[in-house]
């Protein structure tokens, strides 16, 4: 059940099995560690309804997900697909509007350039997983 809430599972390695995956990414990119992050914690100082609803939907999931073997599984946790994405979209709103107010334009400017700069590498990372694979560079 632990490795269904696993940071190498989600945003490194992914899944071990290799039709599951790309084996080098997680299910996640590495930037969206902090927007889930920063989601969660927006969300549970909110709690609404909502928040109850995605907490429950998560449990659930890993809870029947870690039932059976083989786990972490990538298409048994299909279903966390959702609430992750929901939580990232909250942090990263709230993300946005923490730099909407740095002062220092300059400053804000250089934090769009990190995040902007951190999401491109995350992406060629992800495309360039395959081609070391089948060139056999791993």
């Amino acid at each position: 059940m632990i490795s269904y809430i696993s940071a190498d599972f989600f945003f490194v390695r992914g899944s071990t099995h290799g039709n599951h995956g790309i084996g080098t990414v997680g299910q996640f990119y590495l930037l969206e560690i902090v927007t889930i992050l920063i989601g969660i914690i927006k969300a549970a100082k909110e709690k609404g309804t909502i928040v109850k609803f995605l907490t429950i939907w998560i449990i659930t999931t890993i809870a029947v997900a870690s039932l059976t073997r083989e786990n972490p599984h990538a298409t048994r946790s299909f279903f966390l697909i959702l609430p992750l994405t929901i939580l990232s979209s909250i942090g990263l709103k709230t993300l946005l509007s923490n730099i909407k107010s740095i002062k220092t334009k300059a400053y804000r400017w250089a934090v769009y350039i990190f995040i902007g700069a951190l999401s491109l590498y995350n992406i060629v990372y992800y495309f360039l997983g395959p081609a070391r694979f089948f060139l056999g560079l791993r």
